[in-house]
């Protein structure tokens, strides 16, 4: 989510061999289109990168920011 409060459209995803979550969000990021990953034994850096080029990255319907002034809205109210 890091990628997401930075802007970021592009990035290769290499999620840790072995940590489930990494892995499971990596595949469902890669299903929806918004960023390409690869295990980090089959990565061929050139040629991933320029696959990631071509996701469309993720953006939210609103920022962190956003999200925190809501929250404190509702607990001053």
């Amino acid at each position: 989510m890091d990628l997401v409060e930075l802007d970021k459209k592009n990035a290769l995803l290499l999620p840790t061999p072995g940590q489930t979550e990494q892995e499971y969000l990596a595949d469902y990021y890669e299903k929806k289109r918004y960023f390409h990953h690869v295990s980090q034994y089959r990565l061929k850096l050139k040629r991933d990168i320029e696959r990631s080029g071509s996701f469309k990255g993720f953006t939210p319907p609103w920022r962190t920011r956003e999200s925190v002034q809501r929250f404190i809205q509702l607990i001053d109210s």
